[in-house]
């Protein structure tokens, strides 16, 4: 089981074709915690509880802290729905937040994952990124905006311990579940709040007594904790939750917070890139699965690979066949997903024509499978 912190889904899409030559990948959607925050939404994932709930049964565990020391209980939090549901699993925990982290895992990657029970991993690299974006010049200098944040987030992706601990699954037939506990948003915009002095400092989300936007189309208000399911905090407390590219700043530092946060991934917030997140289940692969794709050119071929449907593919071998009626020619072209040659079919039509027959013959082993399509 594995969370990767701050993880957005449009990020996620560009990881899991690189998992695809190793896994059957089905990825479904499910919505954060609000305030889409580290301290809420994660430990909404490992307890199966919203916040009010783990507060009420866990007080120890719960205060009125606003930083990850409240993530501090996630395997107890785990282990606690396990015997919920009445399921004595055996969990292994670990959280990689450093490099020094990351080292000491690589160390022993090969029994990183348990023989027996669950091991939940939760990465906070992307996290990090996202928060030191906004106080390192050069962070901001190369991930600039979402493309570039896609981009950086693959290239640690494609060197981390993460993915060498994928793979060592896959070798192992282990299914692996990955999701995020919330995304985050590209903030331009300042909203202006007044609060007193008891408000907390977040820039997306915001506690406190007599809390109110300049401009309430910047921020959804919440006088009663129980609408969002939160801890209650005393009478008088409200909710502020930023919509939109918005960030808070207070009247009296304004130009300092603007100046530096304009521009930052922040969340928190309500918004769908904060919120709707990938669930993604990594079963094995079926051996022996063929899939046929029919494209015009060659160019919609490669567009179609790059929108992650079947990436890293290998060319093994490349054969012309004519097909009778229409005249299309045809190129079937067998690609591997990995060494033990599993097939995938692609067929590039070289010429296309209206009047082309709709049946295809493409190559199965020693067999011709034949299946009918329509053109595009």
């Amino acid at each position: 089981f594995v969370v990767i912190d701050c993880l957005r889904l449009d990020q996620w899409a560009v990881l899991s074709p690189l998992l695809a030559p190793f896994f059957e990948i089905e990825t479904t959607h499910h919505f954060s915690i609000l305030p889409t925050a580290t301290p809420y939404s994660r430990n909404s994932i490992f307890s199966g509880l919203f916040p009010s709930e783990i507060a009420a049964r866990f007080p120890d565990w719960w205060g009125e802290r606003e930083d990850e020391s409240l993530n501090a209980h996630e395997r107890g939090l785990l282990e606690a729905q396990f015997a919920e549901h009445k399921r004595q699993i055996p969990v292994r925990y670990e959280k990689i937040s450093s490099t020094a982290d990351s080292t000491e895992l690589e160390r022993r990657v090969s029994s990183a994952i348990a023989r027996e029970g669950v091991s939940a991993f939760v990465f906070n690299f992307v996290d990090l990124l996202t928060h030191g974006r906004s106080e390192s010049a050069i962070l901001y200098e190369v991930a600039k905006d979402e493309i570039a944040l896609r981009q950086i987030t693959k290239q640690w992706f494609e060197r981390s311990v993460l993915f060498t601990i994928l793979k060592d699954a896959a070798r192992k037939n282990i299914p692996v579940l990955i999701t995020s506990d919330h995304g985050s948003i590209h903030c331009l915009t300042p909203a202006t709040v007044f609060a007193k002095r008891d408000a907390t400092a977040n820039l997306r989300y915001k506690f406190g007594e007599d809390l109110r936007a300049e401009k309430p189309e910047y921020a959804l208000s919440f006088g009663n904790a129980d609408d969002l399911k939160l801890p209650r905090r005393g009478s008088g407390a409200n909710t502020l939750l930023a919509v939109g590219d918005t960030f808070f700043v207070y009247p009296t530092k304004l130009r300092e917070y603007q100046t530096r946060y304009r521009g930052s991934f922040l969340h928190g917030g309500v918004t769908p890139e904060e919120c709707i997140l990938p669930v993604a289940l990594l079963g094995a692969r079926r051996r022996g699965a063929a899939g046929l794709a029919v494209f015009r050119t060659a160019r919609e071929a490669r567009g179609f690979l790059r929108r992650g449907i079947a990436l890293q593919l290998r060319r093994i071998g490349a054969r012309h066949r004519r097909l009778g009626g229409g005249g299309a020619h045809c190129r079937a072209v067998r690609h591997s997903l990995g060494a033990d040659e599993l097939g995938y079919g692609f067929v590039l039509v070289d010429r296309w024509h209206p009047r082309s027959p709709s049946a295809l013959a493409l190559p199965k082993g020693n067999r011709l499978k034949v299946k009918n399509v329509h053109f595009p």
